[in-house]
């Protein structure tokens, strides 16, 4: 692989109130930079992309995903893991990117770590809807919290 395809390794930071650069993989940079020792760089930086709540994480996680897994182990007669479950949502319902690796290629679906509020949303109602079709009613993040409190 020429220097033109190799992956740019991405970090992730915060500024702080001096504004100085607080990394967040310290052990990973240092090992980058200490590759790079002498050599020119060019560096790019930009505020990162809002993404979905960790209250909608929490509830995608804590209600879609494993009552779907045991909806479709029920359904498939097998056991469906809850990774199994996540990722087959996310290529249904996100979609679907190949990867080659050692000229073999393979497909996964896309990631639903970049999915700003209203995308997560988006994807999460129509997983509900989808399988509400199939008869299998997944508590909505109203009734799932509200449990939470109350159970």
């Amino acid at each position: 692989m020429d220097a033109h395809h190799r992956p740019v390794p991405i970090f992730r930071a915060r500024v702080d109130e001096q504004s100085k650069l607080v990394m967040r993989e310290v052990g990973r940079w240092a090992g980058v930079l200490a590759k790079l020792k002498g050599r020119e760089v060019e560096v790019s930086i930009s505020a990162e992309p809002r993404t979905h709540t960790r209250s909608q994480r929490g509830w995608y996680r804590a209600s879609i995903v494993p009552e779907v897994a045991a909806f479709l182990s029920e359904a498939k007669g097998y056991v469906i893991s809850k990774d199994q479950a996540h990722e087959l949502l996310k290529q249904a319902f996100v979609g679907i990117m190949t990867i080659e690796v050692n000229g073999i290629a393979s497909t996964c679906g896309i990631s639903t770590k970049t999915l700003d509020p209203a995308q997560f949303s988006d994807f999460c109602t129509a997983i509900l809807a989808h399988f509400a079709g199939l008869g299998l009613v997944i508590p909505t993040p109203e009734d799932y919290w509200g449990e939470r409190r109350t159970g």
